[in-house]
C-alpha cells in the first residue's frame, strides 16, 4: 500500500497535543500536608480517593491528546491505495483502450477509423502496458492489459461496428477495474467513440475512476451530411384478437442531415408483401411521425416491416421489424352473482361479448356459486359482474391467471359490499371501494359524465379516429368512490375528478375495474353505441398479455416461451441461455419439440439513431476525481466504490465523534468528585 494525505498542511495540528498536557501541568492541584489530629482516622480513605482522581486525570489527558490527533488526521484526510494488488505487475505507464463498436459507429468512419485510432493509442514507449476493450451493449476484452502491444494491434484489424446498442459506462468501469490491478506511475483510459448520449444513461453517479487515472477521448463524429434519415421510435401491435378493426402502426422518422427532404417514401410490408405506402416531409433536424392503419385478419404470426425507401436513409436504422400475433379466439369467463336476467349488467355484458357470429370471444357464463377453478384456468379473461366473494380456490386461480398474463375485469354493482370486496381481492384489486355515490339533478336525471380519458391507453386507441365514439353521451347516476389506488393507472375520470376506470398490472396480467357497472340503474352506458367497442377493447387488451412478446432488440434476451428453442448460425439458444445477444436484425423462428413455431423479430436499438452527443468535458467531469496536492487523484466520499483505494478520514471522524462525549462525561464526573 502507498499512502498520502489529501490535505497534509493540517498535520501541523498534531502540535496541538501539547495543549492539554500544558493545561494539566499549569492547573493541577498543589497539595500542602498539614497534620490535624482529628483527621488521622480519614487518612487512608483520602489516599484512595486521591489515587482514583489521579488515574481519572491521566485518562482524561490521554483522551484529549487522542482527540487532538484524530482531529488533525481527519482534516488531513489520510488516503491509502493498493500498489497494483497482490503481486500485481508494475509498468512505467498503463493504458486501457476502450473502442465503441455499436451501430452508431457505422456512420462515424466504421472499421477503418476505429483501427487507426486504436493503433495511435497503442503507440507507447517500452515498459508500458496496454489493453483493449470493445463495447456495444456488452463489454468484451479483446486484448488483456499487458506489456506487449502486439495483441492490441492485431485485434484492431477485426474491430467492426455491429448492430448493438451502447453502454459506455459499463465499458469505462471495466477498464478502471483492469487498471486497478497493475502498478504504474501513470494510468489512463483512451475512449474511441462518437460519445452517443444515450450510451451513458446507465451511469448513476455511484462510482468514479481510480485516483490518478486520466481519461482521454478520441472523438469520432460522422461528417455532416445533406440528408441522414433513420427511425427513432415505433408503436406497433404485438398481440391482438382476430377482428375487422384497423390497428395503428406508428413510427417516428428523424432527419439528421442539413437539407429538407420532400416526399420521403415509407412502406409497410406484411407477410412478405407491401400493403401500404405513404410519403413524409422531413425538414432538416426534425422528427416526424408516420402512421399506418392495417386490419390484421390472419390468425397466428404476422411478420411485418416498416422501411424507409430513401437513398439517404441509414441502411440499418431505417427498418423496423415486428411480429403481430393474432389470437383467433379469446376465451372469456363471465361470473355473475346470480343467473343474469334480461336488463341487468350481466345480461348486457354477455350479449355484448357474444352478439352472434363473427365475434372473437368464446364466452362461458357462470354464477358465483357454480364457478370452479378449472373454469378460470381455461380462460384468458375473467369478468366479475356484481361479485365480491368467491371460493378461495377460485380466487387463487384468478390470481394465477393474472400472474401468467391474463386479465380480470371487475364490474361492482349493488350486490357488492366494500368490506367483502376488499377482504377477497385486496391482493390484486386496483383500488379499495368506499361507498356508492348517487348524483342526480333536481329533475331526477343522471348528470355525471366522463370528463377526462387517457388517450395514451391502449384500450382507447380505437376511439382516436373521427366519429368512432362519443363519451360525452354517457351519463352516470351512481358510481363508487374509492381509496388506496396509488398503485393503479387512472384510465378515465368523472367530471368531479374521481376515477372512473382504473388499471393495475399484477404479474404479467392486467386487473381493471369499472367503477360504474353497465347497468341502467347506474348509468346509460349499455344503451349507448360506445359500450360494445369499449368492452371489447378492454377484454382484448387484457387477453393479449397472455401472449409472449415476440419483438425484441439486439443485445436483449429474447423472450423465449418454455419448451421453445431458437437455431441461429448452427447454435441452439435455449430459454436458460444467459446472453443470447448474437441475433441480428430480422426475423428468427422459434420451435418446440412438437414442431410448433413462433416468429421472433429483432431490431437495432432506437438509441443508435439518436443524434444527441456527450461533450468530452462532461464525461471527464462525471468520472475523473479531483487532483490532490501531490498530483494523485483525490478521494471521493466514504461511499466511493473504487476497490483499489481506501479513505480513512471518514472512520477517523466517527472515532472522534465517539471520543468527545466520552471525554466530556469523564471530565464532568471527575470534577464532581
Amino acid at each position: 500500500m502507498s499512502g498520502f494525505f489529501v490535505n497534509p498542511w493540517f498535520l501541523l495540528g498534531l502540535a496541538g497535543v501539547a495543549i492539554p498536557i500544558i493545561i494539566h501541568i499549569l492547573t493541577r492541584d498543589r497539595i500542602r500536608k498539614v497534620a490535624f489530629s482529628t483527621l488521622r482516622f480519614f487518612v487512608q480513605g483520602a489516599r484512595v480517593t486521591l489515587r482514583r482522581k489521579r488515574w481519572a486525570e491521566m485518562i482524561i489527558i490521554a483522551l484529549r491528546v487522542l482527540v487532538c490527533v484524530l482531529a488533525a488526521l481527519t482534516f488531513a484526510r489520510p488516503f491509502l491505495r493498493a500498489r497494483g494488488g497482490a503481486n500485481g505487475p508494475s509498468y512505467s505507464q498503463a493504458r486501457m483502450i476502450v473502442a465503441d463498436v455499436s451501430a452508431s459507429m457505422r456512420r462515424a468512419g466504421g472499421a477503418a477509423a476505429l483501427a487507426a485510432e486504436v493503433r495511435k493509442a497503442a503507440d507507447l514507449p517500452a515498459g508500458s502496458a496496454v489493453g483493449l476493450l470493445a463495447f456495444d451493449h456488452a463489454v468484451r476484452e479483446v486484448a488483456p492489459l499487458e506489456g506487449d502491444a502486439r495483441p492490441v494491434l492485431e485485434a484492431a484489424k477485426s474491430l467492426t461496428p455491429g448492430e448493438g446498442g451502447t453502454d459506455l459506462a459499463a465499458a469505462l468501469k471495466q477498464a478502471n477495474e483492469a487498471l486497478r490491478r497493475v502498478t504504474s506511475s501513470r494510468k489512463d483510459i483512451v475512449v474511441i467513440s462518437d460519445l452517443q448520449r444515450s450510451g451513458f444513461d446507465s451511469y448513476k453517479g455511484d462510482w468514479k475512476l481510480e485516483p490518478g487515472v486520466v481519461l482521454q477521448i478520441a472523438l469520432l463524429a460522422s461528417a455532416p451530411a445533406a440528408a441522414d434519415v433513420g427511425l427513432t421510435d415505433a408503436q406497433v401491435p404485438q398481440s391482438l384478437a382476430l377482428d375487422n378493426q384497423p390497428r395503428a402502426v406508428v413510427v417516428r422518422l428523424v432527419n439528421r442531415g442539413t437539407n429538407d427532404l420532400q416526399d420521403v417514401p415509407i412502406v409497410l410490408r406484411m407477410n412478405d408483401r407491401d400493403v401500404e405506402r405513404q410519403t413524409v416531409r422531413l425538414p432538416a433536424g426534425a422528427s416526424v411521425p408516420a402512421r399506418f392503419w392495417h386490419i390484421f385478419d390472419k390468425a397466428g404470426d404476422n411478420s411485418a416491416e416498416v422501411r424507409v425507401l430513401c437513398d439517404d436513409a441509414d441502411p440499418g436504422g431505417s427498418r423496423y421489424f415486428f411480429n403481430a400475433r393474432v389470437l383467433p379466439e379469446i376465451p372469456v369467463l363471465v361470473v355473475a352473482k346470480t343467473a343474469g336476467g334480461q336488463g341487468g349488467a350481466a345480461f348486457f355484458v354477455e350479449t355484448a361479448l357474444n352478439p352472434g357470429t363473427g365475434t372473437p370471444f368464446a364466452v362461458k357464463a357462470r354464477t358465483a356459486a357454480t364457478v370452479r377453478p378449472e373454469d378460470v384456468v381455461a380462460a384468458s379473461v375473467m369478468v366479475l359482474v356484481d361479485v365480491a366473494t368467491l371460493e378461495p380456490a377460485v380466487v387463487a386461480a384468478a390470481t394465477r391467471l393474472l400472474e401468467r398474463g391474463g386479465g380480470v375485469l371487475f364490474l361492482p354493482g349493488d350486490g357488492v359490499t366494500s368490506e367483502a370486496f376488499w377482504a377477497t381481492w385486496s391482493a390484486v384489486a386496483p383500488c379499495r371501494l368506499k361507498r356508492a355515490m348517487t348524483r342526480r339533478s333536481p329533475e331526477g336525471s343522471a348528470e355525471g359524465t366522463l370528463a377526462k380519458v387517457d388517450q395514451t391507453a391502449s384500450v382507447f386507441e380505437a376511439f382516436q379516429r373521427p366519429h368512432f365514439g362519443d363519451f360525452s353521451t354517457v351519463r352516470f347516476a351512481r358510481y363508487w368512490d374509492v381509496s388506496e389506488s396509488q398503485a393503479s393507472r387512472v384510465l378515465a375520470r368523472y367530471d368531479d375528478g374521481r376515477p372512473a376506470i382504473l388499471e393495475r398490472q399484477v404479474g404479467q396480467g392486467l386487473c381493471t375495474i369499472w367503477l360504474s357497472p353497465p347497468d341502467p340503474a347506474w348509468n346509460n352506458l349499455p344503451l349507448r353505441s360506445i359500450f360494445l367497442p369499449l368492452l371489447h377493447e378492454t377484454v382484448r387488451q387484457s387477453a393479449v398479455h397472455t401472449e409472449w412478446q415476440t419483438t425484441s432488440a439486439v443485445g436483449q434476451t429474447p423472450p423465449l416461451p418454455p419448451g421453445y428453442s431458437l437455431k441461429e448460425s448452427g447454435s441452439t439458444i435455449s430459454k436458460t441461455a444467459a446472453t443470447p445477444t448474437d441475433l441480428g436484425p430480422g426475423f428468427h423462428v422459434l420451435t418446440n419439440t412438437e414442431g410448433q413455431a413462433i416468429c421472433l423479430a429483432i431490431n437495432r436499438p432506437f438509441g443508435e439513431a439518436d443524434g444527441a452527443r456527450l461533450k468530452p468535458e462532461e464525461l471527464k467531469a462525471a468520472l475523473e476525481r479531483p487532483t490532490a496536492p501531490d498530483g494523485s487523484g483525490a478521494a471521493a466520499g466514504p461511499g466511493a466504490s473504487n476497490a483499489g483505494a481506501r479513505e480513512w478520514w471518514w472512520w477517523l471522524a466517527m472515532a472522534l465523534a465517539l471520543l468527545l462525549p466520552a471525554e466530556l462525561w469523564l471530565a464532568n464526573r471527575t470534577a464532581r468528585h
